[in-house]
């Protein structure tokens, strides 16, 4: 927004008459001797200050308010995709062939229901505390550090062996299913893959989940 200078900034003080200037220097606290040109120059001085003094506090107003605006964009698009990006970013099980989502189905129909249920609830669990939608870089992160269906386990890269820890759900998902996105896919009644956004999200962040 433009600045707006009061009225008292803006007069032209050189057509005013001796008594109007010592009468401004006494209402700025400013000596009241000397002669006309005296006064002027010290009222014009004043003025300027005062100008100068408004003009940084202003710029200082809008510098603070457009980094307020960029943080408020910035959390807005860590929160939501733009609306070009949500549109790029459809349900992938719309784009995918239904008969390659129904062969994967059929694929791990097998898979024991313990299994299933453990993940259903990590992954489920991760996303609404992630406020909907979750990456899967990190949704696999979340399932590398909680345990199987066995058991509570610890980091990734545990697994079954001489030390007997219980094995990752992660390790578990990968041991039945192969990758995360096949798991999405076949859970497709409780989670909707999306498409990977690299622009908006970084590659970092996977292709993006949420429940249905």
């Amino acid at each position: 927004p433009e600045l707006i200078l009061p009225p008292d900034l803006t007069v032209d003080y050189s057509s005013r008459k001796v008594a109007e200037l010592k009468g401004r220097c006494r209402e700025r606290g400013l000596p009241v001797s000397g002669t006309k040109a005296v006064l002027l120059e010290r009222v014009e001085n004043d003025v300027a200050e005062s100008v100068a003094a408004l003009e940084a506090e202003h710029e200082a107003r809008v510098v603070a308010a457009a980094a307020a605006a960029a943080a408020d964009r910035a959390a807005s698009r860590r929160r939501s995709p733009s609306a070009s990006s949500a549109a790029a970013m459809i349900d992938d099980h719309a784009g995918a062939e239904p008969a390659y989502v129904a062969e994967l189905q059929r694929r791990y129909a097998d898979v024991p229901s313990a299994v299933a249920s453990r993940l259903d609830s990590l992954i489920e669990e991760y996303v609404r505390a992630s406020g909907g939608t979750a990456g899967s870089r990190d949704a696999g992160r979340y399932l590398a550090a909680n345990g199987s269906s066995g058991g509570q386990g610890g980091g990734e890269g545990e697994g079954e062996g001489g030390d007997g820890r219980t094995p990752t759900a992660l390790q578990e998902l990968k041991e039945h299913y192969g990758t995360l996105a096949n798991f999405v896919l076949c859970r497709s009644d409780k989670f909707v893959k999306m498409r990977e956004d690299p622009t908006s999200r970084g590659r970092e962040y996977g292709f993006p989940i949420r429940l249905r």
